[in-house]
């Protein structure tokens, strides 16, 4: 099918609701009911075109039947006649977009196999925005650096969402940020440390984090189940970034080892509650 009218993101117009869309999922995840955790509320996804612009779209509840079995991450589509209509101001943002796409009954979605932009729309951020604190604490934090150190499992909290694991991370030029995984992603990322004792150079990648600051201290936080961890994969971003490091072969260079950190027995409260401003899903 051929689609020769395909609207840019940067070019969909309120007032226009017959417009098409050329772009790939690189985020899909599944919001439930703030009332009902098995409940399923909606369907949301960041959009990516061949252009590298991205926007936030959802199905709603009474639309999920249409499209459940068709949306999958990584794949791109022609998405007709969506919904084109602005965010919560002053919400955190997972693009910079200030509107949002949303599938009713009269979109048309199929799949597209000509897509030529990227795979996984990573905008990696500077360290030094961060450590300077000129990062707005509103805007997603993609981030990829080589793991220097890690601390242990904190499990103050009944709730697995709520254990979490501090690293370190360093970039090519040496500087530092530290992060906070969350729940599953804190387990992903200690059962990878506990089977693979000997690698010494675990390149991450945290997509779609959120920064907290808290006493002129950033944190890179993921966020509830909306971001996304890449683990020393075989990716061209990750073996790039490796290829960066191999300059630097002294065996007590930070780039050849890991350190375990004690745990600072900061308190859930302390850590969690004040550091990081927290919104719900539906903030978004």
């Amino acid at each position: 099918m051929a689609h020769p009218d395909v609207t840019f993101i940067a070019g969909l117009d309120v007032l226009k609701d017959d417009s098409t869309i050329k772009v790939r999922v690189i985020n899909l995840w599944n919001l439930f009911s703030f009332y009902n955790n098995a409940k399923l509320f909606s369907i949301e996804l960041i959009l990516i075109n061949e252009q590298g612009t991205k926007i936030q779209a959802n199905v709603l509840k009474k639309y999920i039947y249409r499209f459940k079995n068709i949306l999958k991450d990584g794949l791109a589509f022609y998405i007709k006649c969506p919904s084109f209509a602005s965010q919560k101001m002053g919400a955190f943002r997972l693009t910079q977009q200030e509107h949002k796409l949303s599938f009713l009954h009269d979109t048309v979605v199929t799949e597209c196999h000509d897509f030529s932009g990227t795979t996984f729309g990573f905008e990696f951020v500077d360290y030094q925005s961060i450590i300077s604190l000129a990062h707005h604490e509103n805007t997603t934090i993609n981030a990829i650096g080589l793991i220097i150190a890690f601390g242990e499992m904190v499990r103050d909290n009944a709730d697995m969402k709520k254990h979490r694991l501090n690293l370190q991370i360093q970039d090519a030029n040496g500087l530092q940020l530290s992060v906070n995984l969350w729940g599953a992603f804190a387990y992903k990322i200690q059962g990878f440390l506990d089977n693979n004792p000997h690698n010494l150079r675990i390149i991450v990648i945290i997509q779609f984090a959120k920064l907290s600051i808290w006493r002129d201290h950033p944190t890179v936080n993921t966020y509830f189940t909306v971001s996304k961890l890449f683990i020393n994969t075989n990716i061209d971003e990750i073996n790039d970034f490796k290829k960066s490091l191999d300059g630097d072969d002294r065996p007590d260079s930070s780039m050849n080892t890991i350190t375990l950190m004690k745990s600072n027995k900061v308190s859930e409260h302390d850590d969690f509650m004040v550091k990081f401003q927290l919104k719900t899903i539906a903030d978004v």
